[in-house]
């Protein structure tokens, strides 16, 4: 028997990227996919959406505004409370991110074809 995933309309995702044409288009193609979706163009709205919404998955890029991605995620790993949640960062640049340095942190190279980001998405909620 293959994997079995919950139902995606039971599980929420906060996307967080400062580029409104990518935002927008993840967020729609989310939804159609039957996810649960919120989105924040800084670090600091997805921090407040993180609070608020306890999602099962967080997606970001590394270069928002206000609060970086690597700020936020730092954030979210200091966090008792969201401390397991799994990050997908979607980033043209790892830039000097350390990926070893935390936990259930998971990376795709901009720009990644809608489909492999559903497909890397479901893997890392199936494992939950």
């Amino acid at each position: 028997m293959g994997p079995t995933w919950s139902r995606p309309m039971d599980r929420t995702i906060i996307i967080i990227e400062d580029e409104p044409a990518i935002l927008d288009s993840y967020a729609t193609l989310l939804r159609i996919e039957g996810y649960k979706v919120e989105k924040a163009k800084n670090g600091l709205k997805g921090w407040e959406l993180i609070q608020k919404w306890n999602p099962d998955l967080i997606i970001t890029d590394l270069s928002i505004p206000i609060l970086n991605g690597e700020e936020l995620i730092e954030k979210v790993r200091k966090s008792q409370r969201f401390s397991e949640i799994p990050i997908l960062v979607l980033s043209a640049s790892i830039g000097d991110f350390d990926l070893e340095k935390y936990s259930r942190v998971y990376w795709l190279n901009k720009p990644v074809p809608f489909k492999v980001v559903i497909s890397r998405l479901k893997e890392i909620l199936s494992s939950e």
